[in-house]
């Protein structure tokens, strides 16, 4: 691998101060010899991969190995395209440098960011998140030919799962429009433009999608960029563009400038003197009078990732993929448009939606004016497809749209498993897991538990608990199948409905815009299970079904312990709840308590009649807190439980003093057992879940620093004043960008805050990241900036004017938040890796290192426990056997999901002395059944441990071999 010297002139975070016009969002800037790039690309050798660096989107750089990537048929010399991604997989990238410029889009923890330029002459760009461009406008509306019989609200899955082994790949055709050229200044600079929209649009598509889409010749030698608007074929409508004009134009050009059969499907692109973006999509690829049916038109002024955003929701129209929206209304400006672009087979999602094929922000009227009454909180931070969508695209392209070619992505699709059907209580918090299986070692898997209801023509715009539909009741009362729960993303094959940040702070039903209200009727909910790989050859998927029927019981709900309250370790007391009828859905229920709210671990009764009271003892070694919590949860159900928490802190005096610890990463790995991946090198940090608003536990105000940006460019820092601030030091579990709302502390009327980040707890203009503050000192509500996992964070919230006896501040992002606290004395750390099948602990490595893992699925937790235990000794138990000890410790609130992949099984095995002798840890050794000699010979010594020799036929244990303190077995059985 080449590796190629860029001159990097600096790295900077910062937002945008653009020396050309461009409508662009906030973001890091960065400086980059483009020219130097270009000339070392060229010195490479064809096909070759070199590395060159990138700045992540908090400004770090790191290594991207790249190669060449041809999205086009004929590439002109000057034009270069590359394809890259990170050494560890999780960050994918796509690059275009043109002569108009260089662009980009890097995928990075399920979210996407955008590069553009901002100063060519200083080589100064962009990186900025695509959520941030906002949604354009769409105009498409389902065609009555092509909407199918919606029975009851109840559309189940038609797509072809699971997809990924094949890359299919499409001709396309991108056409500009005269208006686009003129207003671009060239047909290069036209062109240049479609190829930096479709070369980051193919990063989405092949991820989401594997599919890709090669721009034809006869767009990149000009043939379809017009220079005319007079005499180019497209009738431009001034109010909005028309994929009809797109068809039409398309049409007018076959066969003497474009035939039919040199492109699978066509897009026209157009230039707009107002400003944003939009487009309208449908027709079929493949089909030649409706195959060219797309149209996107942007102001020149317009970010690339709002055209982005925009143009893969037409493409997604042009598949078949309609609006997944469940709102009424409009917007100020066009207030029925949302109206008329509701579909009767897609409406899956509550309010405007949140995915690709939504209306994010853009449904802020509802029809009596209301606004904001149909956009969900951060209603554009889901780029991706919802599986609705993805059932029409994969069934239109293995319908009429089946002209692609085709070849091998090299990628293995992940398996998505799913448990039973669900029965739960109305009103009433659940939880569904999965899980996913992949055979790739590299796979990173990602999840996603999505209600796939319809919406009837008379849920049509319900929303939540208060909002009505054309019916005249709100989402919670649908008998039918309104949408109640948003789409999310996820590294945990589990999912709470709703949220339980909702649940602790007593908001079974949250807010109507959260896209979070659990059914107050009985009905039946359909949800989707699907297992990403997210692999840069092409991603693989696969999605499972699962119904959960709503009973007529219900709610059920604990009534003891509603305000706070002081238990002793080591006490007995009464706990009480709501029956209401659930007994006859779970005849017992489980009652296990929580140290932070959000994991559970610790079991009081493991089964208790479901009869509305229970005496219960708290274990003598329950760690000391003031955040305890009572959860009642049902029994029997294969992948789903069904529960409630009670309603306020409960303080626990104790004399353990084990605190609230989380591991770090927590993402999904999946990798070959003897891997070095499965060494994980994980970290640990002690703390408390955030729970916005933030309001106090944190210490008291200080004296502090406080840097802002020198004016509202916000392109440099400098230190304002020196003010009392309260500093939070936080963590944040998934890379991506944050929300801090600083909001106000004390009573004050006059409380005013202004908040600033740091990466340091020395405040300076070196460790400065951020701020909603500037000048000397002026201020806005809240500020966004992107924050890495397993990093520290400070941020201070200084009082302005008013009193500083309290904070009430939000922050909020992709990822869970984390207030980062201390490590006890006399407490060590390790890790335990616990096989799903049978919820042992299968391995305990202080260090993370997993290598002796065989084959399965695992849950990987840390455990933070007092020096005098020795966890060695309860390798082979359950969670709870480790608590049952009496020792003072406590489990990871998080968990890191690990799939090994059993190696090819041997015909045999032998195992000498000194190289394979075992002193810990659980192993199995196997050999074939179906292949001689199936033998195992070992002359090795077996120390410690729990080890198991599984032969297909037979096990020779020879003179040297030896066993003493340590669990053995040697069976036939083995492996093929």
């Amino acid at each position: 691998m080449k590796t190629l010297n860029l001159l990097w002139l600096g790295v900077a975070l910062a937002f945008s101060n653009v020396s050309i016009a461009q409508d662009l969002p906030s973001g890091t800037q960065f400086q980059l010899d483009v020219q130097q790039l270009k000339t070392q690309f060229n010195t490479a050798e064809t096909g070759s991969f070199f590395s060159m660096n990138l700045p992540l989107p908090d400004g770090s750089l790191v290594p991207y190995k790249m190669k060449s990537s041809h999205i086009m048929e004929s590439q002109p010399e000057e034009i270069i395209t590359l394809t890259g991604e990170t050494a560890d997989g999780l960050s994918l990238i796509r690059l275009s440098i043109t002569p108009t410029g260089l662009t980009g889009i890097i995928r990075s923890n399920n979210a996407y960011f955008l590069i553009e330029p901002i100063d060519k002459k200083t080589d100064t760009f962009v990186l900025y998140n695509i959520n941030d461009s906002g949604r354009g406008e769409c105009n498409a509306e389902e065609p009555e030919p092509q909407k199918f019989t919606n029975e009851n609200g109840k559309i189940l899955s038609t797509g072809a799962f699971p997809i990924g082994s094949q890359m299919r790949s499409y001709r396309f055709a991108g056409a500009a429009t005269g208006e686009m050229t003129s207003a671009l200044g060239s047909q290069t600079a036209a062109r240049d433009k479609i190829i930096a929209i479709m070369n980051a649009t193919n990063l989405i598509y092949e991820v989401e999608a594997s599919t890709q889409f090669s721009l034809i010749a006869k767009t990149t030698d000009l043939s379809l960029i017009f220079t005319n608007a007079a005499t180019d074929p497209f009738s431009v409508n001034p109010n909005f563009g028309s994929a009809n004009d797109s068809q039409n134009g398309f049409d007018s050009m076959n066969p003497g400038v474009l035939s039919y059969n040199e492109y699978d499907m066509g897009h026209t692109f157009n230039v707009i003197s107002s400003g944003g973006a939009r487009g309208t999509g449908g027709g079929s690829p493949c089909v030649d009078n409706s195959k060219s049916a797309g149209w996107t038109e942007f102001n020149s002024a317009a970010s690339l990732g709002l055209i982005v955003g925009i143009f893969a929701h037409e493409v997604g129209h042009q598949f078949n993929a309609w609006h997944t929206y469940n709102a009424i209304g409009g917007s100020s400006s066009s207030p029925t448009f949302c109206t008329s672009g509701w579909s009767s087979t897609t409406a899956v999602e509550p309010g405007s939606g949140s995915t690709l094929m939504a209306y994010g922000n853009n449904c802020s009227n509802n029809s009596s004016g209301t606004l904001s009454s149909y956009v969900l909180t951060s209603p554009n931070n889901e780029s991706y497809f919802h599986v609705k969508s993805l059932d029409q695209i994969f069934t239109k392209m293995s319908g009429v749209s089946n002209c692609f070619t085709t070849s091998a992505t090299g990628n293995t699709p992940p398996v998505a498993t799913v448990g039973s059907n669900a029965t739960i209580p109305k009103g009433t918090p659940f939880r569904l897991t999965g899980s996913g299986s992949d055979n790739d070692a590299a796979a990173n898997l990602s999840y996603a538990w999505e209600q796939i209801d319809v919406a009837t023509s008379n849920d049509q715009g319900a929303l939540g608990s208060s909002i009505n539909g054309t019916g005249g009741y709100p989402a919670v009362n649908s008998a039918a199948s309104a949408p109640l729960f948003r789409s999310k993303i996820s590294s945990s094959p589990s999912r709470v409905f709703p949220d339980i940040n909702f649940i602790l702070n007593n908001a079974n039903n949250p807010a109507d815009n959260e896209g979070e209200d659990l059914p107050q009727v009985a009905r039946t909910m359909n949800f989707r299970f699907t297992v990403r790989d997210n692999q840069p050859s092409g991603g693989g998927l696969d999605s499972e079904a699962l119904v959960v029927t709503v009973s007529n019981t219900g709610p059920f709900e604990i009534t003891s312990h509603s305000t706070t309250s002081t238990i002793a370790a080591g006490s007995s007391f009464a706990v009480a709840w709501a029956v209401n009828g659930t007994q006859a859905l779970s005849a017992n229920v489980k009652i296990s308590m929580s140290v932070d709210g959000y994991d559970y671990p610790i079991e009081l009764l493991a089964s208790t009649p479901n009869d509305g009271s229970a005496s219960v003892t708290i274990p003598g070694n329950f760690p000391a807190t003031t955040k305890a919590r009572i959860k009642i949860s049902s029994l029997g159900g294969n992948g789903y439980e069904w529960f409630d928490v009670n309603n306020a802190n409960l303080t626990i005096t104790s004399a353990c003093s084990a605190v609230t610890n989380f591991i770090c990463p927590p993402n999904a790995l999946t990798s070959t057992s003897g891997n070095g991946a499965l060494n994980m090198g994980l970290g640990n940090f002690t703390g408390d879940k955030l729970n916005s608003p933030l309001t106090n536990g944190f210490p008291g105000p200080s004296s502090k620093g406080m840097y802002v940006y020198t004016d509202q460019t916000k392109t440099a820092c400098h230190l304002a004043w020196s003010l009392n601030a309260i500093v939070v030091k936080i963590r944040v579990a998934t890379t991506g960008e944050y929300t801090i709302g600083a909001g106000t502390t004390g009573s004050s009327s006059a409380s005013t805050t202004v908040s600033s980040i740091y990466n340091s707890s020395t405040f300076s203009c070196s460790s400065f990241l951020g701020s909603n503050g500037s000048g000397a000192v002026s201020w806005s509500g809240s500020y966004s900036l992107t924050l890495n996992a397993c990093t520290d964070y400070w941020v201070a919230f200084y009082r302005v004017f008013g009193d500083e006896t309290a904070l009430n501040a939000t922050i909020s992002g992709p990822g869970e938040i984390y207030n980062v606290g201390n490590t006890p004395a006399g407490f060590s750390y390790t890790y335990v890796a616990f096989n799903n099948s049978t919820g042992k602990a299968a391995a305990i490595s202080s260090t993370s290192n997993f290598t002796s893992l065989g084959g399965g699925n695992f849950s990987i937790k840390g455990l933070l426990y007092e020096n005098a235990f020795n966890p060695a000794t309860y390798n082979g138990n359950s969670e709870s056997k480790f608590y049952q000890s009496g020792s003072c410790m406590l489990f990871s609130s998080n968990t890191k999901p690990v799939t090994v992949i059993a190696p090819p099984c041997p015909t045999s095995t032998s195992l000498v002395s000194a190289s394979n002798d075992i002193s810990s840890g659980t192993l199995v050794y196997q050999t074939s059944n179906s292949t001689a000699p199936g033998l195992i010979q070992a002359t090795n010594q077996i120390t410690g441990g729990n080890v198991t020799y599984d032969a297909g036929m037979k096990v020779e244990m020879n003179p040297g071999f030896k066993v003493e303190n340590a669990v053995f077995e040697a069976k036939i059985g083995g492996c093929n």
